[in-house]
């Protein structure tokens, strides 16, 4: 709808020469006449906006750059419908010129601009006109320019591919932390339309303009089922840029609540849910069949309709009055068609396997942890922590943690079944964790502090193992890489086993007690052996590679000694296989999705999570016999019957 801006941008700079006093986009305020990017009200009479059909309700990432004061990082007040007020943000954070400058140079290793990526309930779908709109706190001056703190607006269909919207800046020049900026230059970035205690404004976001996009070209993102919005703060130095490579000045540099503040983003294009869907296309039948019961001649009416159907000669139905209630079936039909295929069950098990829903978190909670033990399962729910009955599936709440992020792992202690977990208290780095357990009344009781803590396993002597990162400023740790460690059940004390390096990965260990270790960064699962292991001040150089495979994250082993890999495919998503550990060959796939794994009674567990709702289910999965077993047991059994039959004769 607007993919001719950038044309008409490049005549008008052109052919005047120079930048003109004001753009050709919207003012920060009501502009309902402008053809670009007209603001959309966050409230009518009072209310909220009715346009919104939904709203944020989830936040799977929040990053927000270093010194930003707490009272402004709290990202759950960018869920939920807009409310105009001041503090009813997130702020992503300002980068200063040392900071841009070091980012730049070495963007693995420095911390880049403040970013946040929220999920909806409903996926987002491109429709006529704006699909969403993105709140800000931005600030408008009686001259109507807006103290501005930009940022760019991305999306996504699978939390991992993001597409940037095109974005446009006409200001020339460098501005100072108070100074302000005439938002009719502004095109595509949030930040530009007033919001704040007053007049509540939101940007408007076209999924048209990302049409020509390479990642919507070639199907990786699917503007029709939008999961996850991206905000990333712009540094308004001039070092970041616009669609055409020009420098995005604003009000730089800012503070306490620096850089762009998000406050909600309202959904105007939602997939329809397919029990809404079901409801309209029973509508339809049912007027079909009541308008089809006519006096005259219906079965000879039925059958000519059918025939005209089996002929695909549908637009020469004899019954005319039904022409515009088929199309509007027809329609149904389609749509019902296409939200069938994005709303499929996260959890995909291939054939050999069949997998069963145990348990579904409540709404806006996701599971962490797993483990397993007499009958149940134990696992992080959020900040509750929560044990299953595998015979009743009935779920209890042991206790719960503090922290904004859940737990890493959750293990049962073998001989007297209390329960350790280690749990987040922030997404700030160095992502700090608290290890402990509860105790017999539910009570969580604090051990050590350690940061990084990723994936736990317990041997066969009942020892407790774990992969941390932590910061090198602890003096307990040299905080140049992961680690493994055993992990005191007592008191809370480690010991180093291995200096893996890199990125934390997940453990388990095999029936002999060689330790198992995921390398995500050199795409291999490498193993120690047992009596290594029980000496310890191992490295990733003494260990053999067991599997070589891109992507490794979490590892459980069967009861025949094979492992379990879960593995991440930037292309396709998060997968399991089941691993030849001897040759390193893959025996089978066995789901698309999953998360930790557990094995136990023959059966793998893992629980995997719906990012567009935010919300996580566990699942049993088994190997199930292949269709020429059954065949040739059904044969077998055929014929003993049979041979029964005639010695009973």
């Amino acid at each position: 709808m607007r993919r001719g801006t950038m044309i008409l941008l490049c005549f008008w700079v052109i052919s005047s020469g120079g930048w003109a006093e004001a753009g050709p986009y919207s003012a920060a305020t009501a502009d309902p006449t402008n053809p670009h990017d007209p603001p959309i009200a966050g409230f009518v009479d009072g209310q909220v906006n009715p346009i919104f059909v939904g709203w944020a309700t989830g936040c799977v990432n929040y990053r927000p750059a270093p010194g930003v004061a707490t009272q402004w990082k709290t990202p759950q007040k960018v869920l939920g419908p807009v409310t105009g007020s001041l503090g009813h943000v997130a702020s992503l954070g300002d980068l200063n010129a040392t900071q841009i400058a070091a980012y730049l140079a070495d963007p693995v290793n420095n911390q880049g601009p403040g970013s946040i990526t929220l999920t909806f309930d409903a996926p987002i779908c491109n429709g006529s006109g704006a699909d969403f709109a993105v709140f800000e706190n931005g600030f408008m001056d009686p001259d109507g320019t807006i103290h501005a703190e930009f940022g760019y607006v991305e999306v996504s269909s699978d939390g991992a591919r993001f597409a940037r919207f095109p974005s446009v800046s006409l200001t020339d020049s460098s501005l100072g932390g108070e100074d302000t900026v005439d938002p009719t230059d502004i095109y595509n970035l949030i930040g530009k339309h007033t919001n704040n205690g007053g007049p509540c404004w939101g940007t408007p976001f076209d999924l048209d303009d990302l049409l020509d996009d390479s990642l919507v070209t070639t199907g990786a993102v699917d503007l029709d089922a939008i999961g996850y919005v991206r905000i990333v703060d712009i540094p308004g130095s001039g070092d970041f840029l616009d669609r055409a490579g020009r420098p995005i000045y604003d009000s730089w540099v800012t503070a306490g609540s620096g850089g762009v503040d998000p406050e909600a983003v309202g959904v105007l294009h939602a997939v329809p849910e397919p029990a809404g869907l079901a409801l309209l296309l029973a509508g339809a039948m049912g007027v079909l069949v009541a308008r089809g019961r006519r006096p005259a001649e219906p079965r000879k009416k039925k059958r000519g309709v059918v025939e005209k159907i089996e002929n695909n000669h549908v637009s020469q139905l004899c019954h005319r009055e039904y022409s515009m209630l088929t199309r509007i079936f027809a329609v149904l039909l389609c749509v019902g068609f296409v939200v069938a295929a994005t709303s499929a069950e996260a959890l995909v098990v291939h054939e050999g396997y069949d997998a069963t829903m145990l348990y579904s978190a409540s709404a806006g909670s996701t599971i962490s942890g797993l483990d397993s033990r007499d009958g149940k399962l134990y696992f992080g729910e959020y900040t509750e922590i929560k044990s299953l009955d595998l015979s009743t599936l009935n779920a209890a709440v042991l206790g719960s943690v503090s922290g904004t992020i859940g737990c890493s792992f959750v293990a049962v202690k073998p001989d007297d079944g209390t329960v350790y977990v280690a749990h987040g208290n922030t997404y700030d780095p160095p992502c700090p964790y608290q290890t402990g357990y509860l105790d017999s009344t539910g009570v969580y009781c604090h051990q050590r502090d350690l940061e990084g803590v990723y994936d736990a396993a317990v041997n066969s002597a009942g020892e407790l193992y774990l992969v941390a990162n932590p910061d090198g400023d602890d003096p307990d740790f040299k905080g140049d890489g992961a680690r493994i460690y055993e992990y005191d059940w007592s008191d809370g004390s480690v010991r180093e086993v291995a200096n893996v390096g890199g990125s934390t990965g997940g453990l388990a260990f095999d029936a002999d007690d060689n330790l198992y270790y995921s390398s995500y960064d050199s795409d291999s699962v490498i193993r120690f052996e047992a009596a290594d292991v029980a000496a310890g001040d191992l490295v990733a150089d003494d260990a053999t590679v067991a599997v070589d495979w891109d992507g490794p994250g979490f590892l459980a082993f069967d009861d025949a000694g094979d492992l379990f890999v879960g593995y991440y495919d930037p292309d396709t998503g998060s997968h399991v296989g089941l691993f030849d550990v001897e040759t390193g060959i893959k025996l089978a796939d066995v789901t698309d999705g999953g998360g930790k794994l557990v094995w136990a009674n023959k059966t793998l567990y893992t629980f995997d999570t719906d990012w567009g709702t935010y919300t996580s289910t566990l699942y049993a999965i088994q190997s199930v016999p292949e269709p020429g077993a059954i065949i040739l047991l059904g044969t077998l059994a055929l014929g003993w019957g049979v041979l029964g039959g005639r010695r009973r004769a």
